[in-house]
């Protein structure tokens, strides 16, 4: 079998490439700010990860297909009523899984022994039996699954999410929220049925967030499902469908409808490539395989999304070794020009002096009140979703509750501590989308200074770093207590980043960024999307963890649980996010003062480097700048080898 991360000639040229930018930045005794970055990834970069979740209605056959698409039967069978655990499977050595457990305020981990446990703790049969082993009211968080796949192996990871329809809105909203960094969406629908008003609202929030759409068609066994699919595919693209839910705004019915013109679709039966699997290899395996169209739809994920994500990691890989040479050069212009003892090199180092001064003056006043803005008005937007959301708690659930029988108030609570979930989750992306702007607005005010080009090459690295793989860690899933959005968490990183993944002729809309990231050079690539986010509202919502296992079988009981959840979305999620919201901005007027610091060094460095030439003798001045001449024209030949290999 060919092994799906071998290098390619022209990816082992580019590692040669960016190892010896970082050598001659060495060799030239480079800031390091320069070159860690580049060199973090140097190696690694090639083997990214692309991120498909797999959304519907509930029991719609979503475990079923990726079970399918992965090769062996990992997830509860649908016959068993799946709880509303999000599970994320990726590529390993051997079939492990691990779940977080969360009781009262504490989260604990558990590495489950074979597919048997994964059953019991994924399952609603199990949600009595995590009780039993973990203390009343334990319930799981999410889980996370590895497991020797070929699909997975070339570089796909597999998101299992609740329903998105029904009665449970919170759910769309708690995968929506997800949805920031998943690079494309399968949306599953049962042939012979029309979408329905749920599953429209869903996809007309949710082709805003993602590059790559796909609509499949279970069931695919049955006769007519290729006319179906091609019947429901033809819905999408008409106005008339999204007309039902845009409330008479033909425009925006209209733009829905285009959006969805072109969208791809596939019909599947992922139960009959479940049975050929177990049969021995042979032809009459092999058709079977081809008829329940599971070989399609994973060429067409391999083509349209694990591709495309290498392409995407090697586009930027390029953009930030040429940065990191770029400035590796101008650095060896000014050593060139202390060098020359001549006013040139005072006039450098007076125009190094000035560029500090435009940073510095007045504290910072040309670029903290950004900063200070965009807090402000992420605060601002934090506390309106707030009163919207308990809005829709009353309206949706409090206002209703006399016309609930017992089963329905039962069914009540879980789905109102999902919307506390969902509002967290989307406070934080409010506050980190916010400060990105400024950033961004920050950074373009100066381009090309160095306070800028340190922010462009940590956001190209983050944005690289972001979709490593990584093994199934105990730290993938422990949730950020100093800050679970993007800047504190990682000491700046890509805040600014914004992988643009959209066809050309879509590139002037604007995107949502990446909430979650790493600390540059940690190397670890986790992702805080996906099951983190499930995570984030452990930390925030604290105090309704005791109620959530609760079973509320009276109109009272139920009131009680949504008193307590109006508190903690209208008390605790605002003033976490509030506080977070300036953490994140003291965060980056950190870095940004950190970076004019060392350029003021840099300047005293410079300051001795220019004294010292004095005593040079004439051989020496000669060698060093033989040296700086030779390193000029070596990294000059590898950006023209780089630009060569990325073309």
């Amino acid at each position: 079998m060919t092994d799906p991360h071998a290098m390619t000639a022209p990816d082992a040229a580019i590692d040669r490439i960016v190892t010896e930018i970082v050598e001659i930045a060495r060799e030239q005794l480079v800031s390091d700010r320069l070159w860690r970055p580049l060199e973090a990834l140097a190696g690694r970069w090639h083997e990214p990860f692309a991120r498909v979740t797999v959304v519907g209605e509930v029991s719609v056959g979503k475990s079923t297909l990726i079970n399918a698409l992965v090769g062996q039967e990992i997830l509860p069978a649908a016959t068993e009523a799946l709880s509303s655990v999000p599970v994320e499977l990726r590529h390993g050595d051997r079939t492990s899984a691990t779940v977080a457990v969360q009781r009262g305020d504490a989260i604990t981990y558990r590495e489950l022994n074979g597919t048997a446990e994964i059953g019991e703790y994924l399952t609603t049969r199990g949600e009595k039996g995590v009780e039993v082993r973990h203390g009343r009211d334990a319930f799981v968080r999410n889980a996370g699954i590895t497991l020797p796949s070929p699909l997975l192996a070339e570089g796909l990871r597999l998101a299992d999410t609740p329903g998105v329809g029904g009665l449970n809105p919170a759910h769309r909203r708690l995968t929506l929220a997800t949805l920031t960094d998943c690079d494309a969406v399968l949306f599953v629908i049962k042939p012979g049925e029309p979408v329905s008003e749920p599953e429209l609202r869903f996809l007309a929030e949710s082709v805003e967030r993602v590059g790559t759409y796909m609509i499949v068609q279970t069931h695919r066994d049955q006769t007519g499902s290729a006319r179906r699919l091609r019947h429901n595919l033809d819905m999408l693209g008409q106005t008339a469908t999204w007309s039902r839910i845009c409330d008479g705004d033909e425009k925006e019915a209209e733009r829905l409808a285009g959006k969805f013109a072109d969208v791809r679709g596939e019909a599947v039966s992922a139960r009959l490539a479940l049975n050929a699997l177990v049969q021995p290899p042979g032809p009459e395996r092999d058709a079977e395989l081809r008829v329940s169209g599971i070989p399609g739809l994973a060429e067409r994920l391999r083509q349209e999304v694990i591709s495309r994500v290498g392409d995407i990691h090697r586009r930027d890989l390029l953009r930030l070794a040429e940065s990191t040479a770029a400035a590796t050069r101008a650095r060896l212009t000014e050593r060139r020009t202390l060098l020359g003892q001549d006013d040139a090199a005072s006039d450098a180092i007076r125009a190094r002096e000035q560029n500090i001064h435009r940073w510095a003056a007045d504290r910072g006043d040309t670029w903290k009140p950004d900063l200070e803005a965009a807090t402000l008005y992420a605060q601002s937007e934090v506390r309106r979703l707030a009163a919207e959301r308990v809005r829709i708690l009353r309206t949706t659930y409090l206002d209703r509750f006399p016309g609930m029988g017992v089963k329905k108030l039962a069914a009540a609570v879980p789905q109102m501590m999902d919307e506390a979930d969902a509002t967290v989750i989307e406070m934080r992306q409010i506050v980190a989308d916010r400060l990105n702007d400024a950033v961004d607005t920050i950074r373009h005010r100066g381009p090309g200074d160095a306070v800028s080009a340190h922010l462009d090459r940590l956001s190209l690295m983050d944005g690289l770093a972001g979709n490593l793989p990584t093994s199934f860690e105990t730290a993938d899933l422990t949730p950020d207590t100093s800050f679970l959005t993007g800047v504190a968490s990682m000491g700046i990183g890509a805040i600014t980043h914004r992988p643009d993944r959209r066809p050309d002729h879509e590139k002037d809309r604007a995107l949502p960024v990446p909430a979650h990231r790493p600390p540059p050079g940690h190397g670890t690539g986790h992702q805080g999307g996906g099951l983190g986010y499930y995570l984030v509202t452990a930390v925030v919502l604290a105090g309704l963890n005791a109620w959530r296992r609760r079973k509320a079988r009276t109109q009272e009981a139920a009131v009680r649980v949504y008193e307590e959840v109006v508190r903690a979305v209208a008390g605790p999620a605002v003033e976490d996010s509030v506080r977070a919201a300036e953490r994140e901005r003291d965060a980056i007027i950190e870095v940004i003062e950190d970076r004019v610091e060392e350029e003021r060094q840099q300047v005293v460095r410079d300051r001795e480097d220019l004294a010292q030439m004095t005593g040079l003798t004439t051989d020496r001045r000669v060698e060093l700048l033989n040296g700086i001449d030779l390193s000029a024209r070596r990294l000059d030949a590898l950006l023209a080898e780089l630009r060569k290999v990325g073309a």
